[in-house]
């Protein structure tokens, strides 16, 4: 069966195929630098530390809602401002 669609030029299909490659490069590298610097504030869990379980629950809380504002900036539906305090 043949489409009735015009055939993809050749520079839209190598521009798009360029985009996914970018996409892939950069989203590869900016995630394992987040899930490092996770870890490195994990690494603040050390006996040389001390700190109380409001400080890791707004730790946690900040994390968890920049995840969830990355989330929704893939949905389309926006970003939402952020900050972040002890």
């Amino acid at each position: 069966m043949k489409s009735n669609l015009p055939p993809i030029p050749k520079e839209k299909e190598s521009k798009g195929v360029n985009k996914q490659e970018k996409f892939r490069e950069i989203a590869k590298k900016r995630t394992l630098k987040a899930i490092n610097a996770i870890r490195l504030v994990g690494n603040c869990a050390s006996p040389a530390y001390e700190y109380t379980e409001d400080q890791v629950n707004k730790i946690v809380t900040a994390l968890s809602d920049a995840v969830v504002e990355m989330e929704s900036r893939f949905s389309k539906s926006g970003p939402s401002p952020s900050s972040f305090s002890l």
